[in-house]
């Protein structure tokens, strides 16, 4: 037995340090009285208020609840479709399958991005570079000032700020061939708008109805215009740049006479110089 006063002695140290032991024992909550909390998120305590204790496991989630996954694609070419409308280039339906209207935008983004002009299958390089693509380049300096540059080989048209940005793509049709009915290359200039449907009389439509919608002249009868028939993805028109109406009613606002046009490219070759070899 130990003395009286070793004792006391003993008992003054113990006491403190259970009481210290029972004030600060980690506190566990009830899962169930913390709903705002989600199961699997820990917060880390600031190094003032750390404690020597192991923290403990964070419960597992519940089968009735599980965590969200992010969904992955299987399928790069819809991506690259939607990728492309983003980007605010023509690419028609976004369905997953690679048409001539896919092939059509995908040549744009080559063509506004420097590389040869083509509506061939696009390769992994270039998917790649359309999926981190985030917005259109500006275009090379010796083009400010133009307002619309057609590109023949891939059948759109460029509208511009004259400062060198791309504010919309637009689907066109142009010239059939490369004889009386090409849309001739070169830069020209806007030199007459006709607020109305307008009778060609070169090519006067078969059923006596005007068949130019708001036409806006750039080259001696060569003219922007609506049609009333399905805008194709191939040149089918006499040497205007054709346009769906609802357009051509947003173009008519954009051009003005004097305002610059550059007309490149060819259809009919299997690649060519992007942006008219001035990229």
């Amino acid at each position: 037995m130990l003395p009286a006063a070793t004792w006391f002695t003993a008992a003054a140290l113990v006491v403190p340090v259970a009481v210290a032991a029972l004030s600060s024992g980690p506190v566990s909550a009830d899962p169930a009285e913390s709903p705002s909390e989600s199961p699997s998120t820990s917060t880390s305590p600031s190094p003032s208020e750390s404690s020597p204790e192991p923290t403990e496991p964070a419960p597992e989630v519940s089968p009735t609840q599980p965590t969200p996954t992010p969904t992955v694609s299987t399928n790069p070419t819809l991506d690259m479709e939607t990728q492309l409308r983003a980007l605010g280039l023509p690419t028609g339906e976004v369905d997953g399958e690679v048409d001539a209207r896919t092939r059509r935008a995908v040549c744009a983004f080559r063509d506004l991005n420097g590389l040869r002009a083509t509506r061939k299958q696009p390769g992994d390089a270039v998917m790649t570079q359309i999926a981190e693509a985030q917005e259109i380049p500006l275009l090379p300096r010796r083009l400010f000032g133009v307002k619309a540059l057609v590109s023949l080989t891939c059948q759109t048209t460029y509208v511009t700020n004259n400062n060198g940005v791309v504010v919309r793509v637009l689907p066109v049709s142009t010239g059939k061939d490369l004889g009386i009915h090409a849309t001739r290359t070169g830069f020209k200039r806007v030199y007459w708008k006709y607020n109305a449907w307008q009778a060609s009389t070169l090519f006067p439509e078969p059923d006596g109805r005007p068949g130019l919608y708001r036409p806006i002249y750039f080259d001696r009868g060569i003219a922007f215009h609506g049609v009333r028939h399905p805008v194709r993805t191939k040149p089918q028109s006499h040497g205007c740049v054709r346009t769906w109406p609802k357009h051509q009613d947003w173009l008519w606002k954009q051009l003005k006479v004097r305002d610059r046009v550059f007309v490149y490219g060819n259809y009919w070759r299997n690649a060519t110089a992007a942006l008219g070899g001035y990229a």
